[in-house]
C-alpha cells in the first residue's frame, strides 16, 4: 500500500509539473491538492490563488493543510501569501526564492481523534520553505485541556550558503517583549527533517538580560527527543515571565 501511495504521488507531482506550464491555475491547483491527498493523510485547501509565471510569483488569501476529518484543526494555517522565485526551483525542490505570509498559525490539538501528530509530520514543512522568508505574526496553538497561544510578531528567516537557518522574531507580548535570535541547522533523513541543531538567544527589555540555548531537537515518529543546555544572565527575571 506505502508502495502504491508513493508511486500515485510521484505521478501526480509529474502531473502537476507539465500542468504548471501548460495549463490553468485552476488545473495546477487540482492537481497539486490531488499529490496531497494521495501522498498524506492531510487536505490541501487553497483560497484565491493567482500564480504568474517567468518569473514565479504565486499569491493566495489562506493556505491550509489539515486532517481528512471536516471538524479537525488544521497542521497549519497561512494567511496572504506571498511566494516569488523560479518555476524551475519549484519543480526541482530548490529552496531558492522568497516567501512572505501576514500571519502563519500552527496548530497541535491533542483533544483530535488522532492525537497530536507524529513529530516528523511537524518538522517535515520547515524543509519547503525558501532561503527568505518573512512572517508578520505567528500563533503557536496548543490545545489539550486547555487553549495555549504563544504569539511572535516580524518573524524573519535567512537560509545561510553553509544551509543554516538564521531567525529572529520578538514575542507578541505588548508589556514585556522579548527579541529572540536562533540559527538553526537542520539534518534530513528519508522522509525530510528528522533533527535540528539550534543555537538561540531570548535578549530582555533593553537586551541587559539574556537566555541562551544550546542543543538539538531530533524527531522519532510522534516523540520529540530534546538534548539542550540554557544559561541566563538578566537584570531582573521579570523579563522572561
Amino acid at each position: 500500500m506505502a508502495v502504491r501511495r508513493l508511486f500515485a504521488l510521484v505521478v501526480l507531482l509529474a502531473v502537476a509539473g507539465v500542468s504548471a506550464l501548460v495549463l490553468s491555475d485552476r488545473l495546477l491547483i487540482a492537481t497539486l491538492k490531488a499529490a496531497v491527498a494521495a501522498g498524506s493523510d492531510y487536505r490541501l485547501q487553497v483560497d484565491n490563488p493567482s500564480i504568474q509565471w517567468m518569473p514565479l510569483r504565486f499569491s493566495s488569501s489562506l493556505l491550509l493543510l489539515k486532517p481528512e476529518a471536516d471538524n479537525a484543526q488544521p497542521l497549519f494555517a497561512l494567511q496572504q501569501i506571498l511566494l516569488e522565485g523560479s518555476p524551475w526551483a519549484l519543480l526541482t525542490g530548490d529552496t531558492t526564492g522568497t516567501l512572505r505570509v501576514s500571519n502563519l498559525s500552527l496548530y497541535i490539538d491533542e483533544t483530535a481523534p488522532g492525537g497530536r501528530p507524529e513529530a516528523t509530520t511537524l518538522l517535515r514543512p520547515l524543509s519547503l520553505f525558501p532561503d527568505t522568508v518573512a512572517i508578520d505574526t505567528l500563533h503557536l496553538i496548543d490545545r489539550r485541556e486547555d487553549v495555549w497561544i504563544f504569539p511572535l510578531v516580524e518573524l524573519a528567516s535567512q537560509r545561510c550558503a553553509d544551509g543554516r537557518m538564521a531567525l529572529s522574531a520578538i514575542t507578541g507580548s505588548t508589556e514585556a517583549p522579548l527579541r529572540l535570535e536562533a540559527v538553526i541547522t537542520a539534518h534530513a533523513d528519508s522522509g525530510g527533517i528528522g533533527a535540528l541543531d539550534i543555537s538561540a538567544a531570548a535578549l530582555g527589555h533593553g537586551y541587559n538580560s539574556a537566555l541562551t540555548l544550546q542543543g538539538s531537537v531530533e524527531a522519532a515518529d510522534d516523540n520529540l527527543l530534546y538534548d539542550l543546555a540554557i544559561k541566563g544572565a538578566y537584570a531582573q527575571v521579570s523579563d522572561f515571565l
